[in-house]
Order: structure tokens, then sequence, then C-alpha cells
């Protein structure tokens, strides 16, 4: 356990060391972030965060992948009409205009 919060305090004082003599505001190095990574599988991802005062925001943009942003449009062969889920019959295509104003489209 010793050597595992020794790895945590040295990712902390690099990150500190990083912080103080950064130049200007920037993103993390990537050198940090693989320190970062070596810490995941020790420690509770909350715990790592307090202790190098990342937030977890910080932790989705960089670690987990990027999703496809492109819209993607689906060609529909049926006429679609504007339902609610109780009044589309099954095996159709229905358009559900939803609270928020944005049509969903679904089959039942």
């Amino acid at each position: 356990m010793s050597k595992d919060i020794d790895s945590l305090s040295s990712v902390k004082e690099a990150f500190t060391h990083w912080r103080t003599t950064r130049l200007k505001q920037g993103k993390i190095p990537d050198y940090l972030w693989e320190q970062f990574r070596g810490l995941l599988n020790h420690y509770p991802i909350a715990k790592i965060c307090s202790t190098l005062s990342i937030s977890t925001v910080q932790i989705r943009e960089k670690l987990l992948p990027k999703e496809d942003v492109a819209i993607q449009f689906v060609e529909v062969k049926e006429p679609l009409s504007v339902v609610t889920m109780s009044t589309c019959e099954q095996g159709t295509m229905c358009a559900l205009l939803n609270f928020t104003g944005r049509v969903e489209v679904f089959s039942k």
C-alpha cells in the first residue's frame, strides 16, 4: 500500500510542479495523463480527482472516446405519422413529438 501512496503522491507532485512552472493556462500535458492512467487500477476515480484537482469533465474530454457528431440521415420509405406511444400500432414506424420539441422516430 505504501507503494500506492507513493505513486499517488508522486503524481500529485508532478501535477503541482507543472501547475507552478507553466507559462500560461493550457491543457494538461500527455505525460501527466499517462501518470494519471497508471493510478486508475489502484484508486477510485473520485480520490484521484480530488487529490490531483482534476474535474470529471476534464477526464471525459481526454480519456473517453469521442462520439462522431456528424449528422446522419436515414431514408424513411413509408410515411410517418405523429402519434402518442399508445396509438402507434405494432410493426409500424411512428414519429413522436416529445416535450422538448424534438421528433423521435421509432418502430413498435
